[in-house]
């Protein structure tokens, strides 16, 4: 069995003819037990001894904040300055290190730590020219119009013209008859000397001249809207006409209208700029009705 000074029996731990199993450290046959750098019967690497600061396997020595490898582990160790000296923040006897606002340790007074524009220590806030204070380099633009000047006046129509003046005539914004701000589907049907969307369109110009018989919302277009809708609603007795909207937890996000009324069609726009996309509720109330209707603004 090449075996010197062997009993001529030739097989491993598990009983095979020159089978190729061995017993570890452990006694176990073909186990993973091994022996590490110090002499430890260990399974994993994680349970290996490690070399210390003085390079012994398993040793104690460890380093403390002047650097002195031994195997003194108390807060501090053996690390005193000679001479009543202090040591400084970076473990330096006597030297100039001091730790700034933001815990930054150096002996260098042109990077200290400083106040943002918020009063954080370090923080990376500035202040823009529309006076907003924040990180934000590239999304501080509220103060600036739709021409890029801070406090302008101009804002951009329904179309996405930039004007000043609502009164401006160089630009030209309407509905198409697709409820279109700018659209191109303009009305071709003739009806008394003007062209409407639909022959219904002139039906509803002969009715404008009558006073409504209710109170009520007639319609809301488009509906779905994005970002305005227009709604059409009458009233057929002088009262007082409140128009709101709400959103599906009840709470009222606009006063459209809050006045007395005389009889007649009447039309707001509603502008959902500012409002998530969502379901809302129009509500028009008077002293003795309430009408409801359901819009939808989807951005």
């Amino acid at each position: 069995c090449d075996v010197c000074n062997g009993n001529n029996d030739c097989v491993d731990c598990n009983g095979i003819a020159y089978g190729d199993s061995v017993v570890d450290c452990n006694g176990d046959c073909d186990g993973d037990a091994y022996l590490d750098n110090c002499l430890f019967c260990v399974e994993s690497e994680s349970e290996e001894c490690e070399l210390d600061c003085n390079g012994e396997w398993g040793g104690t020595g460890v380093l403390d904040e002047c650097g002195t490898c031994d195997g003194d582990i108390t807060p501090g160790g053996d690390c005193t300055c000679p001479d009543g000296q202090e040591m400084d923040c970076a473990g330096g006897c006597g030297g100039s290190a001091v730790e700034d606002n933001c815990d930054k340790c150096d002996s260098d007074p042109s990077n200290d730590c400083q106040q943002d524009c918020n009063d954080v220590w370090g923080g990376g806030a500035v202040e823009d020219e529309c006076e907003i204070c924040d990180a934000d380099p590239n999304n501080n633009d509220l103060c600036l119009d739709c021409n890029g000047i801070v406090n302008g006046l101009a804002k951009l129509d329904n179309c996405g013209n930039c004007i000043e003046e609502e009164s401006d005539i160089s630009y030209e914004c309407s509905m198409d008859c697709n409820y279109v701000w700018g659209g191109i589907l303009d009305p071709v049907y003739p009806c008394s000397g003007v062209f409407v969307c639909s022959p219904t369109d002139c039906i509803l110009d002969i009715n404008d001249y009558l006073l409504p018989t209710k109170f009520d919302i007639s319609r809301i277009y488009p509906n779905p809207f994005n970002p305005q809708a227009t709604i059409d609603f009458e009233v057929s007795e002088p009262t007082l006409v409140q128009l709101n909207i709400y959103n599906l937890k009840g709470q009222k996000v606009e006063v459209l209208i809050n006045a007395f009324t005389l009889p007649g069609y009447y039309s707001v726009i509603w502008n959902g700029t500012n409002h998530p996309s969502g379901i809302y509720f129009v509500i028009l109330q008077s002293s003795n009705s309430i009408v409801k209707q359901k819009m939808m603004l989807i951005k």
